[in-house]
Parts: C-alpha cells; sequence; structure tokens
C-alpha cells in the first residue's frame, strides 16, 4: 500500500537505478504525511550497468532477494519489483515467507532457506490475515512471481495496478490519502 505514493516521475527505473536492496529498514514513511521515501542507495546500480558482482555475487539481504539474482543473474527493475513485493508481503502479513523462523547468521543457511521456499506455494495475504484486500493481495503475488517475466515488468504498471486498488477502495494517490489511510488502520 505505502509504494503507491511513491511520485513516479522519481521512481527508480526512470532515473536509471536498480536499488538492489529494497527492504523494511529502507523504507521510509513519514507518520505525519504518509510520504514514502526509499533510503539507502549504497548497493544501487546503473540500469544496465556491469554484472552487479564480480565473479556473479550479489548484493542486499538473503530474505528480500529476487530468486533469478540468488541464482547468479543480473538485478534489474523486475528484481527490485520482487524486492518491494516482499516488503508488502510482510506489512499485510506480519512475515517474509523467504525469512525462517529460526534465522541463521551464516550466509549459506539464509540462502538454502530461500531457494527451498522459492518453491513453496505462497498463500494470499487474505488467507493469511482475514479482512485484508484481496485486489491488492493479487498484487503483491503477482510481484512476488519466481519468474520475472510474469511480475511487473515496469514501476508504471506497477503503480497503475496500484492507483487502480486504491481508487476503488476510495483512497486517493495523494499522500494526503495515504495518510488518512495509516490513521485507519
Amino acid at each position: 500500500v505505502a509504494f503507491a505514493c511513491l511520485d513516479p516521475d522519481k521512481f527508480l527505473a526512470k532515473v536509471g537505478l536498480i536499488h538492489r536492496d529494497i527492504s523494511p529498514g529502507n523504507v521510509l514513511i513519514e507518520e505525519e504525511s504518509g510520504f514514502v521515501k526509499l533510503g539507502d542507495f549504497g548497493v544501487a546500480s546503473a540500469t544496465g550497468g556491469e554484472a552487479d558482482e564480480p565473479g556473479g555475487g550479489f548484493v542486499g539481504k538473503i530474505p528480500y532477494v529476487a530468486p533469478e539474482v540468488l541464482r547468479g543473474a543480473r538485478a534489474d527493475v523486475t528484481s527490485d519489483v520482487y524486492s518491494l513485493g516482499l516488503v508488502a508481503y510482510e506489512l499485510m502479513t506480519g512475515f517474509n515467507p523467504n525469512r525462517a523462523l529460526a534465522p541463521s547468521s551464516h550466509p549459506m543457511a539464509q540462502l538454502s532457506y530461500v531457494l527451498l521456499a522459492l518453491d513453496r506455494p505462497l498463500l494470499p495475504p487474505n488467507q493469511v490475515i482475514e479482512g485484508t484486500n484481496e485486489e491488492l493481495g493479487r498484487i503483491v503475488l503477482r510481484m512476488l512471481e519466481n519468474d520475472p517475466a510474469r511480475r511487473y515488468r515496469s514501476d508504471d504498471e506497477l503503480l497503475g495496478a496500484l492507483r487502480v486498488c486504491l481508487y476503488a477502495r476510495g483512497i486517493g494517490p495523494t499522500t494526503d490519502g495515504f495518510r488518512d489511510y495509516l490513521h485507519l488502520q
């Protein structure tokens, strides 16, 4: 929900950046206005740049990295969409399906857990938390498709779907509307 208020003219792909580390700690919400900002661009890369890391590695927090990036593909807009989808799923349900209940500090254990979790079906948020908006859940599940070709292909496409969902609930795409929505919860 929070992501509908990101300014579409300043969204990452429009300025030629792939964030590569979208996670809850990097999403900042101004409580009074509801304005959403994405922080920590320490590992961001230019779109069309060189490979993410020498030797095929990746950057970011393992439970939020897109499956194809974990498997060695280059991060792109759809991998940021996936990470954003995990943050949204976590906001809606209270848990990240790619995070082990008993976390390990060892990166290989974390990676193994995430790769195994990808084969499990993901419950729609409204089946996890009663009363969760079904349409928003469908949007988030599309963001979390394992196949990047089945995700939203651009930020414009994602923002359009979010706007339609919010309009249907009577919430406009303004920071005032989002602030009001936050105070309803």
